[in-house]
């Protein structure tokens, strides 16, 4: 029997796990609690003899949920490392990690029941039970396989394989346990309807209705929406991202989706209506003072966040610190009626002795009135903004990146030293990555190796595309290609393939997600489908201009629009097509036009009948204009995109570029300090 052993190891739930997530701070603590759990396992497997080879032991020092890890890359949910003695057995090795890890994240969630903003919000016998539930088995998965490592050569390369295969093959063979139930009759969690809301509910009678009221206070002030129902894992992700964690109520540590969506418009209204914003910020910043004393009136409009951008200290003064809810067109009638509807009754009772003899009742209370004198307050200089600016254009980009062929190229490394290069070089490239998008004024809530997650300005995506393939190519890319050239010419360069969705603030967050996902798919199939093969007759080819994207545009009205291609030339091209866009040299005719034209031509037996004529709009265009542009550099490469179409299909992806640039375009203009067009 060898006494050294392979080991690989994946721990979840991922993808139902942060995708269930309906607001950013669920996506950051999914992603950071992930990161969390790794951590834990990977120091249990290091304290029982383990070698890490995946994570780098340097990246397991601080824990992820801490708040000096706020800022930077998360790690990957794998583990890869060597167990080298035969004095204990893998298998018990592996089970004392899975007892550690399940220990450790019930300890998180027994820690509610300490949290001083939580203190007649839950039911803290429901949290016991579902902590319990995670010790015995429930909600943590965690998948191990190992395989011997024999003397021949390259035995640790083909072991490392094998356990990484046999690890695949058990979890498509995972068990899904039941959640624990609480008891009948108890409502659902928003956030998995399998689990168990641990939420106090009442059922409120006539007398009763200041409790209900005090109840809801509560709920906003520790970031639980009102309709929310929350279990034990859910509500973790709401108490995790405050600034320090016995802090009574803090600064969201990043910036939130809306406050990344309207970054643009924000921009602009800073330089361009400086009384007006001063106004919005002063009565926030009111709000804001008085949180400490009790008063929850600022969660029913806003939260405080960080600004978007390179991270500044603590002591720097925030630009506009504060999630811009109230900023959006209709916002402020939207929640004066929710302040001012009529409680609704909770499905049943529970709890309700927890709630009596408050002593801050007449604080809560007073929230509601509060938070309704605010909204008057905000009326004016909001409205004034609105003449002046515009309303802002509330579309946003989500990204979802993943690197091609870099798992199949780590299986090839045939020594420990080039397995290491690698992994330092993935670790370079994230941290690279939280850098680069922070550059474009967004946030990054996963970061690990060759996979990444974050949201940005709708303006700025697709140069953060361009810009992350080029630093894969360059961090990982050639150095992969100089360590194993064999291998790279069999299987193909290490490349980074992005998904992006462009969507409407108000979308459903999970489905918005879920588009990112569907694009990162579609990009990587359509990158196999053109270039598999071509590396191995491209010589020298160069890594960064393999790199793919797909983009889905998502408008409020009509269908998705994608677009895509490699991920520098598509950036190329759509600067070209903002720049004729905003010098009024093409017009969204354009692509309405060709969207007609394959509307009416394209036949189901794939035949191009009419190609021609779409090839031919821009030209016809030119004739019946008087620009007299038709020989600018721009538009002869928009003609020559045309003229090279040879399907309806590529018809169809020109149509979605141009109106995608549209609408880059006047997210664009909303950062000018003069009046950006209203939509």
């Amino acid at each position: 029997m060898s006494d050294r052993h392979a080991l690989a190891v994946a721990l979840g739930p991922v993808s139902s796990f942060i995708a269930a997530g309906r607001r950013s701070r669920d996506l950051w603590y999914g992603s950071r609690f992930l990161s969390e759990v790794t951590r834990i396992a990977a120091n249990a497997l290091e304290d029982q003899g383990v070698e890490l080879l995946v994570p780098l032991p340097g990246q397991l020092h601080t824990s992820f949920l801490a708040p000096e890890s706020y800022q930077g890359p998360t790690i990957s949910n794998k583990i890869l490392g060597i167990l080298a003695t035969d004095k204990v057995a893998p298998r018990d090795v592996l089970r004392a990690t899975e007892r550690q890890v399940r220990a450790s994240v019930a300890k998180e969630m027994k820690r509610l029941l300490d949290d001083p903003r939580l203190v007649r919000v839950i039911v803290r016998d429901y949290v016991r039970k579902q902590a319990e539930a995670i010790e015995h088995g429930d909600f943590v998965e965690f998948y191990a396989a190992w395989a011997a490592i024999d003397d021949g050569q390259d035995a640790e390369a083909q072991a490392i394989a094998r356990a990484s295969t046999l690890l695949a093959g058990r979890k498509a063979t995972r068990t899904f346990t039941t959640p624990a139930a609480i008891r009948a009759g108890v409502p659902k969690s928003s956030l998995d309807s399998g689990r168990d809301s641990v939420l106090i509910e009442i059922d409120p009678s006539p007398d009763e209705v200041r409790v209900a009221r005090r109840l809801e206070v509560r709920r906003v002030r520790a970031g639980i929406r009102p309709e929310e129902r929350l279990d034990a894992i859910a509500l973790a992700r709401r108490r995790a991202i405050f600034r320090t964690p016995d802090a009574d109520l803090g600064k969201l540590p990043f910036p939130s989706l809306g406050r990344v969506a309207l970054e643009p418009w924000i921009e602009g209204a800073l330089a361009g209506a400086p009384a007006a914003m001063a106004r919005v910020l002063a009565t926030l910043a009111q709000l804001d003072e008085d949180v400490p004393r009790g008063d929850a009136a600022l969660f029913f409009l806003s939260s405080p966040v960080r600004d978007p951008g390179r991270r500044q200290p603590p002591e720097a003064v925030r630009r506009f610190g504060y999630d811009p809810d109230v900023l959006f067109e209709g916002a402020i009638p939207a929640l004066r009626k929710a302040l001012d509807a009529p409680r609704r009754p909770s499905v049943y009772a529970s709890g309700v002795d927890e709630l009596a003899q408050d002593v801050d009742d007449a604080v809560l209370e007073g929230s509601f009135n509060r938070a309704r004198h605010a909204l008057q307050d905000l009326a004016d200089p909001v409205a004034e903004l609105h003449r002046k600016r515009g309303v802002p254009q509330p579309y946003y980009a989500l990204l979802e990146a993943d690197g091609d062929g870099v798992g199949r190229l780590l299986a090839r490394a045939n020594t420990h030293e080039i397995r290491q290069q690698m992994v330092q070089a993935l670790y370079n490239f994230s941290k690279k990555v939280w850098a680069v998008i922070e550059e474009h004024q967004g946030c990054a809530f996963y970061v690990g190796g060759d996979e990444l997650a974050a949201y940005l300005p709708a303006d700025r995506v697709v140069s953060a595309v361009a810009t992350l393939a080029a630093e894969f190519a360059s961090i990982v890319g050639h150095v992969v290609a100089a360590l194993l050239p064999a291998s790279v010419t069999e299987l193909g360069p290490a490349t980074l393939t992005s998904g992006v969705a462009i969507a409407h603030i108000r979308d459903d967050l999970r489905a918005v997600r879920a588009h990112a996902h569907g694009a990162l798919e579609d990009a990587k199939a359509r990158r196999r489908e053109k270039l598999d093969g071509a590396w191995k007759v491209a010589a020298p080819f160069d890594p960064k201009d393999w790199g793919w994207v797909i983009v889905r545009e998502l408008p409020r009205a009509g269908s998705t629009r994608p677009s895509g291609g490699p991920a520098a030339e598509m950036a190329k091209f759509h600067g070209v097509l903002c720049e004729l866009l905003e010098t009024d040299a093409i017009s969204l005719s354009l692509a309405h036009e060709l969207l007609a034209d394959a509307q009416a031509m394209e036949r189901p037996d794939g035949k191009t009948f009419g190609l021609d004529l779409a090839r031919a709009r821009l030209e016809q265009k030119d004739r019946r204009s008087d620009r007299g542009q038709a020989g600018t550099p721009d538009l002869a490469t928009l003609q020559q995109r045309l003229t090279s179409a040879t399907t309806w299909s590529d018809i169809r992806g020109l149509a979605a570029e141009i109106l995608l640039a549209e609408r880059v375009v006047r997210v664009k203009q909303q950062r000018v300090s003069e009046r950006g067009a209203s939509p």
